[in-house]
């Protein structure tokens, strides 16, 4: 909601009583964030003192006063600088969407799961092209060896000893190369195969 004011009312403001207004409501909005965080750190420390399970430590993480940072993804999808920022820890806990703030709750939620939806997507991508760029490699390194090795035959029919066995040395580098490529590229393969599947 924060992010929100301050693109739509704060930035959009002209006059300096429409600024006062503006940065009046984002007070109000950093308000009522502050008391929430002070209700949710008085309550988790009344919670440590009945040891509660590992589950329930874990769920409920100590809040940090870094961790009110405005996320400005919702105002600014496209913003530079954002591409590896995460949400902080409490966004990931179930809540009911419903109330008066739904609209901008849910909206945010979407941003959010496309911006990481977004990688998700890179990395499934990225994942096909390093299994074909493995047999792309492959297939150069054989296309290459008989090259050389016609290169080789003529040579010799032309009575030229030495590009003969330079043109021999170059096919077998090649032939070596795709052995080496193959095996070093199997047991990957059927890594990457199995990371596909999952």
């Amino acid at each position: 909601n924060k992010a929100i004011l301050f693109q739509t009312t704060v930035r959009q403001a002209k006059s300096q009583a429409l600024k006062t207004r503006a940065w009046s409501q984002v007070t109000s909005v950093q308000q009522v964030v502050s008391l929430h965080a002070s209700i949710y750190t008085k309550t988790r420390k009344q919670m440590m003192k009945l040891e509660p399970g590992q589950d329930q430590v874990e769920k409920y993480k100590p809040l940090l006063q870094e961790q009110h940072k405005v996320s400005m993804a919702i105002g600014d999808p496209n913003a530079r600088g954002q591409r590896n920022e995460s949400l902080t820890w409490f966004w990931s806990i179930e809540v009911d969407l419903g109330g008066p703030d739904h609209s901008w709750n849910e909206e945010f939620y979407q941003v959010h799961w496309l911006r990481a939806k977004a990688p998700w997507d890179r990395w499934k991508e990225e994942l096909i092209l390093v299994e074909l760029e493995m047999d792309w490699m492959c297939n150069f390194f054989l296309w290459k060896s008989p090259q050389w090795g016609d290169q080789m035959r003529e040579s010799l029919v032309k009575r030229l000893p030495g590009h003969a066995c330079y043109s021999r040395r170059q096919s077998q580098m090649y032939s070596l190369l795709a052995q080496d490529a193959q095996a070093a590229f199997q047991d990957l393969q059927s890594m990457l195969i199995d990371a596909r599947d999952e």
